[in-house]
């Protein structure tokens, strides 16, 4: 949807500005994401149509993509006993496919199915990126899951830095996704989320505390025994 300056209208209630994005390039550490997404909103003003992945809307038209920026696919051989499992795996903001693809390569060689798309906006020019948002991110990893699970069984999702974030949305529309890995997500964890992992954890503790104290107790030599 377009407003009549011809700027892109998402709307979302409160965008929040994501700090620590990663640039997509030696910054593999894997994390614990214990968090839900933030919202990303990157609005601007364009003349072209929008356009999903690497297919271009009628009418539209798309730049040509820099060299090993280009979406992956991978086929494997189902077996026997039906079919093989399937792992999406997403770049992340300002990067390509070429920040993850030896992580897809490695899920291909173990026998997955796999889909590496390129995320609108991404692998070509900065006047493409200025014309894309989570709107078009978002829908290019949904239609991304939905060939993969055309053909595969079982499903993982594994994303760095804003692509962890995609991952972790993904998971919360599709509750059968098997397994996720985040890799510098960029997310913040919502106050309510935080205080019921605290929560948890505290109750943890004294769970643990006490039942220690429990199995001392009834391991000590009574009394009447000595």
């Amino acid at each position: 949807m377009r407003s009549e300056g011809g700027a892109i209208a998402r709307p979302v209630s409160s965008p929040v500005p994501v700090s620590g994005l990663c640039a997509d390039g030696d910054c593999f550490r894997t994390v614990l994401a214990l968090s839900v997404p933030t919202l990303v909103l990157l609005a601007a003003s364009s003349d072209r149509l929008e356009r999903i992945g690497d297919v271009p809307m009628r009418g539209s038209e798309i730049p040509a993509v820099l060299p090993g920026a280009e979406a992956w696919s991978y086929t494997a051989a189902d077996s026997s006993q039906g079919r093989a499992p399937g792992a999406l795996v997403l770049h992340g903001f300002t990067g390509n496919p070429s920040s993850v693809r030896t992580l897809a390569q490695a899920f291909a060689a173990e026998g997955f199915h796999v889909e590496l798309p390129r995320l609108p906006g991404h692998g070509t020019t900065i006047e493409d990126m200025l014309t894309t948002g989570w709107g078009d991110w978002s829908a290019a990893t949904e239609d991304a899951y939905e060939r993969l699970a055309g053909r595969a069984g079982a499903i993982v999702v594994a994303g760095l830095s804003m692509g962890a974030e995609l991952t972790l949305w993904l998971a919360l529309r599709h509750p059968q996704v098997v397994g996720i890995v985040c890799i510098n997500p960029a997310t913040g964890a919502l106050v309510g989320v935080a205080a019921a992992t605290a929560s948890m954890a505290t109750r943890t503790v004294k769970n643990t505390a006490t039942a220690t104290a429990e199995s001392a107790a009834g391991s000590a030599p009574s009394a009447e025994a000595s």
